[in-house]
C-alpha cells in the first residue's frame, strides 16, 4: 500500500510539473505572438505596409493600361487610353477614377511592351511576345 501511495504521489508531481511545463511554454508562445503583432504595427511597419500597397496600385494600373491597349481595335492616344481605362473602372467597379495613363504608358515603355508609332499613337505587343520580354526583364534584374 505504501508502494503505491508513493507511485500515485511521484506520478501526481511528475503530471503537475509537465502541465505547468506546458502552461508557461503556452503563455510565451502568446506573449511572442502579441509582441510581434504589435511590433507590425509600429511605424516602421505602416511604412512598410504604404510603400508595399503603393508599389502594388501602380502595377495594377499598368495592368489595367496594358488590357486597355491590347484589347483595343487599334494603336490609340494616352488620352483615349485613360478615357477607356476610367470607362472600364466605371462600369466594373461603379466608381469615377482619376487614372494617370502617362504613369503606366512610362513603365509600360520601360519594359518595352509598348511602342509608339509615327503619329504618338501606342499599340501593345502580343501577349506570348509581352511574356518573353517580361522573363527577359526578370532575368536581367535577378541576374544583376
Amino acid at each position: 500500500m505504501v508502494l503505491g501511495l508513493t507511485i500515485a504521489i511521484i506520478g501526481y508531481v511528475v503530471r503537475s510539473v509537465i502541465t505547468y511545463m506546458q502552461t508557461r511554454n503556452r503563455y510565451m508562445l502568446n506573449l511572442t505572438r502579441s509582441l510581434y503583432y504589435q511590433k507590425l504595427d509600429s511605424n516602421a511597419g505602416v511604412a512598410y505596409r504604404l510603400l508595399h500597397e503603393a508599389e502594388a496600385q501602380r502595377h495594377r494600373e499598368v495592368i489595367l493600361a496594358y488590357y486597355a491597349l491590347l484589347s483595343a481595335d487599334g494603336p490609340i492616344s494616352l488620352r483615349r487610353l485613360r478615357r477607356r481605362v476610367q470607362r472600364m473602372i466605371r462600369e466594373t467597379a461603379a466608381t469615377e477614377v482619376d487614372y494617370r495613363a502617362a504613369d503606366a504608358v512610362k513603365t509600360l515603355e520601360s519594359w518595352d511592351l509598348v511602342s509608339r508609332d509615327a503619329k504618338g499613337l501606342l499599340q501593345t505587343l502580343s501577349p506570348d511576345e509581352a511574356m518573353k520580354r517580361m522573363n527577359a526583364c526578370w532575368d536581367t534584374a535577378i541576374n544583376a
